[in-house]
């Protein structure tokens, strides 16, 4: 094969190895967001006080927990990443840890209650997917991601019914209840 043959085969091979990599990077940005419209179908439907324990569920087989996961992380620019926290800063993650830290004044929870009661349905939803991803634990493994989980969903349950009542003085304590079901689980698990 001559020198110009060759530059022809190794450029067709680059273009092939780019096109993959696109089709590979598009398909996972569609599989997060796919992951985000499910969390956000749940928080919906707990708005209106239905029952998701079926839907979530439903939604943890069709989606990958990484992906469920990444609905807390912080948007980036183009308002890509997870769901965001609205007032209550970027990304519900941080929020989370901001809040366990700091708490929230009394006279600052009327400008970020509708934001913190979404937040407090968000955790709760996604708790409620994570209960059906331990199906690859065993024994001790499989009763501590339980564990976790049920303290995951009591947190988040304790911290709606206290945003959703103005509670301010509870905020601080459910949102570290929260911080270290979450972190537990992670320093486990990820």
């Amino acid at each position: 094969m001559g020198g110009t043959a060759m530059t022809k085969l190794r450029i067709a091979c680059g273009v092939a190895l780019l096109a993959a990599v696109v089709a590979v990077t598009a398909a996972r940005a569609d599989e997060a967001e796919d992951a985000k419209k499910a969390v956000s179908g749940l928080v919906k439907d707990l708005e209106a006080k239905k029952d998701i324990a079926k839907k979530a569920e439903a939604a943890a087989k069709d989606h990958d927990l990484d992906y469920v996961m990444a609905t807390f992380k912080p948007l980036d620019k183009r308002g890509r990443g997870g769901l965001g926290a609205g007032k209550l800063g970027d990304g519900i993650e941080k929020a989370i840890e901001k809040l366990s830290d700091k708490g929230i004044k009394a006279a600052d929870l009327k400008a970020v209650q509708k934001d913190l009661v979404r937040l407090a349905r968000v955790n709760l939803a996604v708790a409620e997917m994570t209960a059906h991803y331990s199906g690859a634990r065993a024994g001790a493994k499989k009763k501590l991601w339980a564990r976790y989980n049920d303290d995951m969903k009591k947190a988040a349950r304790g911290l709606l019914k206290a945003a959703e009542a103005g509670q301010a003085d509870k905020i601080k304590a459910l949102a570290t209840d929260l911080n270290a079901a979450c972190t537990g689980c992670h320093s486990e698990f990820k």
